[in-house]
């Protein structure tokens, strides 16, 4: 999280017009060589043992606590969170809540808990499940548009070791999935009734999301830094960028890692961890898409990571956040260079996840995807009173859904084939 005094509209592997390109570097160019100071950071004393509130007092130190909950090995080598509901599991194609009452319903109709989660399995003796991918292209500003316009978007094939592919794959704990499905805001008319209710949206304190984007590993990748699936084709996959969303404050606790390697790592907004590695605060540079030093672990988080796996040891965590703005009113930034790709510099999961809302009809209410701005880059800061209601006569026009986009972009008939989407076109239901 930090503070940031501009907003860069070109971004690296971007191919912009170059009118465009030009205003950009006119407006922000001189701004980039600048170095903003880091915003949050773990308080003093959080070494000490025991400290009250520390998603808020040490949020890097429990930024790393979170990862390391997430993610215990299972038996058969994924993390806990990998066999956690997805999307597919939690938004049926085809949703029939008459359908939902039976001991064994039909996941095509219902949302139903994959079994991993169900059953003995869940100590993970099983075979690791099959991800459902989200077939995305990279969040760049053309295929931002593409999407705004009604184009789905596919993830080639064309290249399989293509190191700028990136797929998608979100999975909340049992706590999110049970809230979404008891609560019906798991397809749209329950969210259109969610929306005529007076009552607000408030997940689980103990409420977890975790959104995970894998490429395909190519020669010269060393398999032994990611965390990694094996696709049923034979295709290794290696873990590259991870958010993680607790509900443990009221607007939720964010953080976000990077595998080590990730090429502009720390463009744009720096890396910053006053805990887990030396040296914990990383400066962007004016030259983008370059590797960044990895750093050094420090002992207590080597000791942490140490039942994970070494693989783990190869991620950083890029930052935390924990408010819209620090206590002298400036707003905070927080953005992954894999999963904001195309609008890094002026991101805030905080804010972008405010806007995750859906209208009466139970979609996404605003023009643009995901709530972006016209330019297709992140909102930041506090919330606008008018992201949410009709001018002077407070008319609601959006429902927030408690900083999760997953009911907007997922809920059919948004998931539905044929429609504006990116959900695959068939999930892995097991």
């Amino acid at each position: 999280m930090r503070k940031n005094p501009s907003r860069r509209l070109s971004q690296k592997r971007q191919s912009w017009p170059a009118l465009v390109f030009a205003v950009a570097t006119f407006a922000c160019g001189l701004a980039l060589l600048a170095s903003p100071a880091a915003a949050g950071g773990d308080m003093p004393g959080c070494e000490k043992g025991t400290v009250p509130n520390p998603a808020v007092n040490c949020p890097d130190r429990f930024a790393w606590q979170t990862l390391v909950k997430v993610s215990q090995p299972l038996p058969n080598h994924q993390a806990l969170f990998e066999i956690w509901p997805n999307d597919c599991d939690t938004f049926p194609p085809k949703p029939d809540p008459a359908k939902c009452n039976g001991p064994n319903p039909n996941p095509e109709n219902c949302p139903v808990l994959p079994s991993a989660v169900r059953g003995a399995a869940a100590l993970g003796a099983a075979a690791p499940r099959v991800k459902a991918f989200q077939p995305r292209a990279l969040q760049t500003p053309a295929n931002l548009r593409r999407q705004a316009a009604g184009v789905a978007l596919l993830a080639t094939s064309a290249a399989p070791c293509d190191s700028s592919q990136a797929l998608e794959i979100v999975h909340r704990n049992p706590s999110a999935f049970n809230f979404i499905k008891d609560h019906g805001l798991w397809y749209t008319d329950g969210l259109t009734a969610a929306f005529n209710s007076t009552a607000d949206i408030q997940f689980p304190i103990d409420a977890i999301a975790v959104k995970t984007n894998w490429r395909p590993l190519c020669k010269g990748d060393d398999p032994s830094h990611y965390q990694l699936y094996k696709a049923p084709n034979g295709q290794l996959y290696g873990l590259i960028a991870m958010h993680i969303s607790t509900k443990d404050l009221p607007n939720w606790f964010w953080a976000t890692f990077e595998q080590e390697d990730n090429l502009g790592r720390c463009d744009y907004l720096g890396c910053h961890d006053s805990f887990g590695v030396t040296p914990g605060q990383v400066e962007p540079r004016s030259e983008l898409g370059k590797p960044y030093a990895p750093g050094t672990l420090n002992p207590e988080l080597v000791a942490m990571l140490k039942p994970l796996g070494a693989q783990w040891t190869h991620y950083r965590l890029k930052g935390s956040q924990v408010d819209f703005v620090t206590q002298e009113g400036q707003h905070t930034f927080l953005g992954n260079s894999v999963t904001e790709d195309g609008f890094v510099a002026g991101s805030s999961c905080m804010t972008c996840h405010s806007r995750g809302t859906v209208n009466q009809s139970g979609v996404n209410p605003y023009p643009t995807v995901a709530g972006l701005d016209p330019d297709f880059q992140s909102h930041n800061g506090p919330p606008h009173t008018d992201w949410f209601f009709f001018g002077a006569t407070a008319r609601r026009y959006a429902l927030p859904m408690d900083f999760l986009w997953g009911m907007a972009f997922r809920a059919a008939p948004g998931c539905s084939q044929g429609n504006n989407n990116t959900c695959p076109s068939s999930c892995n239901l097991q």
